[in-house]
């Protein structure tokens, strides 16, 4: 997570504090980090803070464990599905509520994008999350979620 920027930061925070996210009995990852965000006293003046910290923390080149995905099917799929959120660099757009995709270790895309294909994340609480859960589920299975990502592996961070 480090150098995604302060206001997703602090948004991911807020939704784990407030459940609504890591919730879900099948997010074991997230049931894990839901009790770190309500640890905050004041988390209106903590979570700030921590996200701050966490932003101007040096991002690393992310880990690619994953093998298997076609960069130039994913490129088509990234142009007509992602790249109105998350633009055509994969850095995110802060408008469209989108984070860094360069940024992010293959293995944690893949598994985030089946939580919002299973409807894991991206809940009826989760107003924003909603628009990322619709796009996955318009991508057909793992192998078009692996071409995607292999697509985002190819740009610049």
């Amino acid at each position: 997570i480090a150098g995604l920027p302060q206001w997703y930061i602090e948004r991911q925070l807020n939704n784990f504090y407030d459940s609504v996210r890591g919730a879900h009995p099948d997010d074991p990852e997230g049931l894990r980090m839901r009790p770190m965000a309500r640890q905050f006293r004041d988390r209106r003046h903590e979570m700030p803070v921590v996200a701050e910290f966490v932003a101007q923390m040096p991002s690393v080149s992310p880990a690619r464990a994953l093998t298997g995905g076609d960069a130039v099917k994913g490129k088509a799929t990234y142009e007509g599905l992602c790249i109105s959120c998350h633009g055509p660099d994969g850095k995110g757009l802060k408008e469209m509520n989108a984070p860094s995709l360069v940024i992010a270790d293959d293995w944690y895309m893949l598994n985030q994008l089946q939580k919002f294909k299973k409807g894991i994340r991206g809940g009826s609480q989760d107003t924003i999350g909603q628009t990322m859960a619709v796009s996955a589920m318009t991508l057909q299975d793992d192998q078009a979620m692996l071409d995607v990502i292999a697509h985002i592996s190819t740009l610049p961070q």
